[in-house]
């Protein structure tokens, strides 16, 4: 595959993955962020070369950062 397809399949499923997000009903918007974001991460992991594939490794690492805001909080105990 070229560079350049190869990068737009890169983008095309991170603008997938976006619209997804942004589509879910508010009560299920953080578990469908999480499971996108496990699916880009699944998807590009061993493509996150800084050099070969600069482009993979700026969006995955942004994944690992986001999968972390967004994971519940085990610490925190529930509300009554």
């Amino acid at each position: 595959m070229s560079s350049s397809n190869h990068s737009y399949l890169i983008w095309n499923q991170v603008l997938f993955a976006a619209e997804a997000i942004d589509e879910a009903p508010q009560a299920e918007a953080r578990r469908v962020a999480q499971e996108k974001l496990a699916t880009l991460a699944e998807a590009f992991g061993e493509e996150a070369d800084p050099v070969e594939n600069f482009e993979a490794f700026v969006m995955l690492r942004l994944c690992d950062a986001l999968q972390r805001c967004v994971q519940p909080d085990v610490d925190t105990p529930a509300a009554d």
